[in-house]
């Protein structure tokens, strides 16, 4: 024997359905809609300060009597700025006395370029802070590889670099201006490869895993941020001893070491900007008795030797 349905679950099916009526109904008349407005294409004349434009889709400018018995004229307004309908009005005097007027409110843009600099890189901090504040990049999965930062897309914040170049101009330096994190060097390579002009305002870098394949196009990347200021990394490598990562390293980051330390009065200033984790190097140690194979991390004195090894490396290419 077949039991009814709940009246609860009846009544969630009936409003589903009416949603569905609902959104069927709204669709058919969105596109009704956009089939009329697209043959309204012919245009009145207005004044110069008028930024509303008013087509209608008649032969005549003359309304038409339809078979309600009524006079009708469909009209179509478009503005690229923001506008709202007042009233309508008979005007009483002037060369157009006793001709009726539809009243709209026009919206011009906002004078943001008159406000002082101070408040306007107020409103730059403003749109760019992250809650989390710090901007993890990652890679969307699939054909390209297009880098984007999950948990900092709310809204489009970055729509105000596209109102002028003078803007861009002022509020890349802050929008670039905070730390970004990424999985790996795969990631920031992506990443710069994208930002472009926006390279040279990157001042915070955190990496959390060394790819050797894309390291060096990473470093070749970043030999034009002058206003980065560090640069960290998680973890290099795992099996590596100090004169090994030494050659290795500087094969990679060379183009960037060498021009980090350009014009700074200190042939190895780049190295001030490098950070790594205790543990971002290891190596890997074989028991002659138990042929076991374990990992260790490097000691103070092999990060100490592979620091000087890249300030020798620094100090012979400044000979060369």
């Amino acid at each position: 024997m077949m039991s009814s349905p709940s009246p609860t679950t009846a009544q969630a099916s009936s409003t589903a359905v009416a949603k569905r009526i609902a959104r069927t109904a709204r669709l058919a008349l969105e596109k009704k809609f956009a089939v009329v407005t697209a043959q309204i294409d012919r245009e009145l004349e207005s004044a110069e300060d008028v930024v509303i434009d008013c087509f209608y889709n008649a032969d005549s400018r003359t309304s038409q009597l339809n078979k309600d018995d009524e006079y009708v004229h469909l009209l179509k307004l478009r503005s690229r700025q923001p506008f709202s309908l007042v009233k309508s009005i008979v005007l009483k005097d002037g060369e157009y006395e006793g001709h009726v007027a539809l009243i709209m409110k026009q919206a011009f843009p906002f004078a943001f370029m008159k406000l002082n600099m101070e408040i306007r890189k107020h409103v730059y901090e403003y749109l760019f802070e992250s809650e989390e504040k710090v901007i993890r990049i990652k890679t969307k999965t699939g054909g390209q590889k297009l880098p984007y930062a999950p948990g900092y897309n709310t809204y489009n914040r970055a729509a105000i670099l596209a109102v002028s170049s003078e803007v861009r101009l002022e509020a890349l330096p802050v929008m670039y201006d905070r730390k970004f994190c990424f999985e790996s060097t795969s990631i920031l390579m992506h990443f710069l490869l994208q930002i472009c002009d926006g390279r040279i305002y990157l001042t915070d870098l955190n990496v959390e895993s060394y790819v050797g394949s894309t390291a060096r196009t990473s470093f070749y990347l970043l030999a034009n941020c002058k206003r980065l200021r560090r640069i960290f990394f998680k973890h290099i490598s795992s099996n590596e001893q100090p004169k090994t990562a030494i050659k290795n390293f500087w094969n990679d980051a060379q183009p960037w070491l060498t021009a980090a330390s350009a014009g700074q009065g200190d042939p190895t200033a780049a190295l001030k900007l490098l950070v790594f984790d205790r543990t971002a190097f290891h190596f890997r140690v074989k028991d002659p008795n138990s042929k076991s194979t374990s990992v260790k991390a490097w000691q103070l004195a092999d990060h100490l030797v592979f620091v000087k090894g890249l300030k020798d490396k620094l100090m012979d290419a400044r000979k060369v």
